[in-house]
């Protein structure tokens, strides 16, 4: 369990460790930017595919969506029934825990094969669909 807060620098850090293997595995960049309204975060990007990585409630938590184009997924969403377990405590260890998930998980979305994504999406806009 982690004694305090995040700061930026060791959040971007965390960031940088853990998804290391989108720049190295499937020639994501790292885009220079943080998402607008939330400085602790990081986006990569390859072709019209982000991923976010962010952190959220004050430096305990920790989140990530799947984007194409204006589309996007939580995370969770793509992930089997079995590995929907409780994240651990601390914001740093679920950055790692995150990109555990994206490795095991999504490397169907990660290599530009988008059909569960777009299954998805189908779904989730049928539970929400937009307001006007």
């Amino acid at each position: 369990m982690e004694d305090s807060t995040p700061t930026l620098d060791e959040f971007l850090a965390a960031c940088d460790t853990a998804f290391a293997f989108l720049v190295r595995d499937y020639g994501f960049k790292r885009l220079p930017k943080p998402m607008e309204f939330n400085r602790y975060s990081v986006r990569y990007k390859k072709n019209e595919l982000e991923v976010d990585v962010y952190g959220e409630s004050y430096g305990n938590s920790a989140e990530c969506q799947l984007v194409r184009g204006d589309d996007r997924l939580y995370l969770s969403l793509l992930l089997p029934p079995s590995a929907h377990t409780p994240r651990p405590e601390g914001q740093l260890t679920q950055i790692a825990a995150i990109a555990m998930e994206l490795q095991q998980h999504v490397s169907d979305f990660l290599s530009g094969d988008t059909k569960r994504f777009d299954t998805w999406l189908s779904e989730w806009r049928k539970r929400f669909p937009k307001m006007p």
